[in-house]
């Protein structure tokens, strides 16, 4: 089930590129889930975090954003066992274009959210893998259900994602 398992939500999900995206189509809002690798695998952990939501504010027109770090942990598994783990994001808030998407237009406003975190620091950084997590919710959407919204992503992030590294 997606979001706060209510029928208003709609998922679809691409393993060759390790991406889940949901809607909430009440909104017309849009939650993107992925492991990627680095833009750039020369950087230090914090610097890859700052390409990876460069990447995405450049591609929504976007110039100032709040950014600030959040702990989140989540559930892990190495194949033999499960766990907790916790990982530092860096949590990025702007406005701008939706940076990406299939179902809506590409010229709507909106807030975008991102979470990102390195899940394997300790590996070479050529075969680190990142969490990254944003919500595209339009402009006009009242603060209340934008709140709901980002209080639903950050608790997929805390109580629905495995990952296995």
């Amino acid at each position: 089930m997606h979001g706060d398992d209510q029928p208003t939500w709609r998922g679809t999900g691409y393993r060759r590129q390790n991406l889940s995206i949901i809607a909430h189509l009440p909104t017309k809002s849009e939650f993107f889930i992925s492991v990627r690798t680095p833009p750039e695998t020369n950087g230090d952990i914090t610097n890859n975090l700052q390409l990876i939501i460069r990447e995405i504010k450049e591609k929504a027109g976007a110039s100032a954003s709040k950014e600030t770090w959040e702990t989140i942990t989540q559930k892990t598994s190495d194949r033999k066992k499960s766990s907790g783990m916790s990982f530092d994001y860096l949590r990025s808030e702007f406005t701008g274009l939706r940076a990406d998407t299939d179902r809506y237009s590409k010229s709507d406003q909106v807030t975008t959210v991102i979470y990102v975190a390195c899940l394997t620091p300790q590996r070479p950084a050529s075969r680190t893998l990142y969490s990254v997590a944003a919500a595209m919710i339009p402009a006009d959407v009242p603060k209340q259900e934008r709140e709901r919204l980002l209080g639903i992503l950050s608790g997929f992030l805390r109580e629905r994602i495995t990952y296995f590294l």
